[in-house]
């Protein structure tokens, strides 16, 4: 299974993969939103983690280029934010969880 870790903070990017490998998955990263629109267009993954807050593209709009190629690609969003709104933005979009 190959992952898309999208995370401005590396800290966090390296801590998920670092947990993802472990467990036996194939990991790619990304920092931004358009590095991860860029990088999922090119190889193909089975689930993508992303943050919502990062700058260049944000992770709502990041998914949302995404899934213009991949309409079945499942999408996890991470965020601080705990705001209604943006977890009802975020499945009206077709985010996973």
């Amino acid at each position: 299974m190959k992952l898309l870790i999208v995370d401005d903070e590396q800290k966090i990017r390296e801590l998920i993969v670092k947990y993802a490998t472990f467990e036996g998955y194939e990991t790619a990263m990304a920092e931004n939103g358009m590095q991860a629109v860029e990088i999922a267009r090119a190889k193909a993954f089975d689930l993508v983690v992303m943050d919502i807050m990062m700058p260049e593209l944000d992770g709502f709009s990041a998914a949302r280029e995404i899934r213009k190629s991949y309409p079945a690609l499942p999408i996890i969003l991470l965020s601080a934010r705990g705001e209604e709104y943006d977890k009802i933005h975020g499945f009206e979009i077709g985010i996973d969880a």
